[in-house]
């Protein structure tokens, strides 16, 4: 009975799809891993395989170092997020979902994951900062402000010159 199946996606568009008995597919995975260092494909796989098997801790290793080998991959991203949160860091996976959301060209989606993030972490937290900024950056671009209210749009040379 097959229990487990990964699907490892290899540089140049190559698709493997690994298929074993449970316990043994994360153990086929970092044997071709190990023969392919730096591979982000196989890294992130691994990490998708450890969340869907429930082990997170090491599902965040992988996925990020998935995201430190290929920082553009909002799947990626979109994971790491969800592991973080298995894990108890929640407001740090909402960061990285902002990330995600924010590559994808989701303004204001972004917004509500930054925003999130920003209620759970503290001032000590090196994340902080940078969500604040990703806040005010997003919140600057909104055509609408805080309650739906229109944002007043640029002034007119006419109106400055009053």
């Amino acid at each position: 009975m097959v229990h487990a199946a990964a699907l490892v996606t290899a540089h140049g568009g190559q698709v493997a799809v690994v298929v074993s008995a449970q316990g043994d597919t994360t153990d086929r995975l970092e044997a071709a891993l190990a023969a392919s260092p730096g591979n982000w494909g196989m890294v992130a796989d691994i990490g998708v395989l450890d969340f869907q098997q429930g082990r997170y801790q090491d599902a965040v290793t992988h996925l990020e170092a998935a995201v430190e080998l290929r920082e553009g991959r909002t799947e990626i991203l979109r994971w790491l997020g969800r592991a973080l949160a298995k894990t108890g860091k929640r407001h740090e996976g909402f960061y990285r979902l902002a990330m995600a959301s924010e590559r994808e060209g989701r303004s204001a989606q972004a917004l509500d994951y930054y925003q999130r993030a920003l209620e759970g972490l503290d001032d000590g937290n090196p994340l902080t900062e940078k969500v604040r900024e990703r806040v005010e950056f997003l919140q600057d671009q909104m055509p609408v402000g805080p309650g739906g209210i229109p944002r007043p749009g640029p002034r007119s040379s006419k109106e400055r010159e009053d």
